[in-house]
Parts: C-alpha cells; structure tokens; sequence
C-alpha cells in the first residue's frame, strides 16, 4: 500500500486548513464490476477451453479540494483479498507558465483506450494496445490547454512502473511520456478528438515483455507472451482518433513500438477500429482530453441500448505472430450509474481460428 503518499496528502490537508483557513471538502465513491467469460477453443495448442466468473473491480474512493486551486484523489482497490492504490494524487489547477500538474499514482497518457475510464468504454476489454505499456505509474504529469476550448492541449509526465508506491532506481527504468491532443470540430450533434503521442521508456533490468491482450483476463495470459532480452530502452509512437455524431461513435488508434537492443532491434505494429450505435435515442458523451468518454445518461427510463464493433490487428517480430480478432458488443445502460455489456470475441492467430469467447459485465458505480 502506498503509506508515504498517503501520508503526504494527509500533511498537506493539514497544511492548508491551518495555513489558507480553508475547509477540504469530500466526496466519497466507487465502483463494483463482475465479469464472466466462456472460452470455446479450436485450437487446444494454443489455449484450452475454459470458463472464469468474479469481481474484476472493487474499487473505494474519496477526492476533493485542499484549497481553491488543490485537488486531491485516494482510490483503492480490491482484487484476490489484497489491496491496491489507484488514482493517488494531489493536482494543482494553477501553476504559473505549465497549467496544471499532478504528483502522485497517475495514468500514463499516452493512449487515447487507456485513458478512457473503463466504465464508459463500449466493450469489455480494451484493445491489444492495453498492454503493451504499464497504464499505472508513479510520478509528475503537467498539462493545459494550449488554445481554448480544447482546440489543443498538450500533457507531459515523468513517472516509472512501481507498484509499490515509491520511486528508485531512475537511471534504471522510468518512462518520459509527451501528448498533444486536439477537439478539432465541436457542434451539437458531432465531435472529433485527435491526439499523437510519443513514449520512451528505460527497461529494469534490460527486459522487455508483452504479455496478453483484448481477452487478458479472461484466459491464460501467457499464450501469446513474448519477452526481449538485451534491451536498451523502448520507444513507443501513437496516434489516436475518436469521433461522435448523433448516435454514433467511432474509434481509432495506431501504436508502433520499436524495442530497442543491442543488436536486431524487435518491432510491433498494432490497429484497431471500432464502431458503435445506440438503438435508442442517445448518444456518448465528451468528458475533457484527459478522459474522453464521458457517462452515458440514458434519455428513457427504459435505459439505452447500444451496440459495437470492433477488429484488432498486431503483428509481433518477437514471436513472428499476426493475430486479428472482431469483437461484437451489446450494452444495456439501465441508468447512469449501472451496465450490463454482453460480448463476443473471435480469437485468430496467423489467419487460423483458435477460440471463440463470450462475454459478460455487470458494473455499479455510485
């Protein structure tokens, strides 16, 4: 558990109620999530049949003001009877030339999916991309708001992958992360988001692994594992799009990786794209840069019913491995608050057909 940073946001509630006779405020919350798979396979080589039900999050969480320019947040997590840090951090919404800045346990912003909160995602699990780069760091990430109204904003972080919630070793493995982003067409019934991003990240220990991917959680993960040896650093390029008109909404993304070595350098190229429709009369809702997707508020009492696509494409030098999977999504929005998702997910590997999966979610948030 993350003591020092706790401790630390303590002290400085303390600070600012004594120093600025400012009352913090509270608002505490969280979210529960249960999911269920079953996996038929058609290619026992590769993964066997299998079929997983529990909670995939539960999540406690508290966040408010210090003062009129700090903010805070304290989440955590409960996964397999232990507990993690989420989301831990103090923010400053007024820092003389930079904007913004937050210190603490924050999301790497370098993907347009990762930095989508799950609960307002159309499908169950995110892209190939997900794990390609650790979503939860620990560090310092600037940010503003170049030209108003989110014409183009640009966000800057220096973190590294600690889980245990304090920062050593640098030289040794941390990650510079550098995003621009873009509300290019704003009207009432459309919106466009672009966004480019650059990661380079220093490996412990010269080791690099990808492990995983659209179906992490529902199988083993180690099916398609591949690990790099010998590795310098890595180096990441991204490029993002998100669209929504009226009922629709579109998603893309393009990641490449360059692992670089001492000697015959590894790539990865990934693609996704994505499409969803609401049945009933609703659509998505625009959040900030930071956070796209924002709730979904159903217009009917009756709840919104949406639908999606998806299709996800990576070919691995490392293991000399293309997998395309297409993922169908059904979405019940009972409220603002609850979902139920259905998917489907066709699992291939070198153009063969290895498993189908079948999804369900159920999440709470409140």
């Amino acid at each position: 558990m993350n003591k020092k940073l706790i401790f630390a946001i303590i002290l400085l509630v303390s600070h600012f109620s004594w120093a600025q006779n400012f009352q913090p405020t509270a608002k505490f919350g969280g979210r529960i999530i249960v999911d269920g798979a079953w996996l038929y396979s058609t290619d026992t080589s590769k993964v066997a049949s299998q079929s997983n039900l529990g909670f995939r999050q539960v999540r406690l969480k508290a966040s408010g003001k210090l003062h009129s320019h700090w903010n805070y947040v304290v989440q955590f997590g409960f996964i397999k009877s232990k507990v993690i840090y989420r989301n831990v951090y103090i923010e400053n919404t007024k820092i003389p030339f930079f904007g913004k800045i937050k210190i603490g346990s924050i999301v790497n912003p370098y993907r347009l999916d990762v930095l989508n909160n799950a609960l307002n995602m159309t499908f169950i699990e995110r892209s190939f991309n997900d794990r390609l780069s650790p979503k939860w760091t620990i560090g310092i990430m600037i940010y503003d708001e170049l030209i108003k109204h989110e014409k183009l904003n640009y966000a800057f972080s220096f973190s590294k992958d600690d889980p245990k919630g304090y920062v050593n070793n640098l030289d040794q493995d941390y990650h510079v992360t550098a995003r621009l982003s873009s509300v290019f067409h704003r009207t009432q019934h459309a919106l466009w988001h672009a966004d480019i991003a650059l990661n380079h990240r220093k490996m412990p220990e010269n080791t690099w692994e990808y492990t995983g991917g659209v179906e992490q959680f529902f199988m083993n993960k180690h099916f398609r594992s591949s690990k790099s040896i010998d590795v310098n650093h890595v180096n990441t390029f991204n490029i993002g799009l998100l669209g929504i008109y009226k009922r629709w909404s579109f998603q893309s993304e393009f990641t490449h990786i360059a692992v670089k070595k001492q000697q015959n350098d590894d790539q990865l190229n990934m693609v996704y794209l994505q499409a969803s429709y609401f049945l009933t009369p609703d659509k998505k809702s625009y959040a900030h840069t930071l956070s796209p997707l924002g709730k979904t508020t159903p217009s009917s009492k009756r709840g919104a019913w949406e639908i999606g696509i998806r299709s996800n494409y990576i070919k691995n030098t490392l293991t000399n491995l293309s997998e395309l999977n297409h993922t169908l999504a059904l979405n019940w929005h009972i409220d603002t608050q609850t979902r139920l998702a259905f998917n489907y997910i066709h699992l291939t590997q070198n153009g063969k057909s290895i498993g189908h999966l079948l999804g369900l979610r159920t999440q709470i948030r409140f």
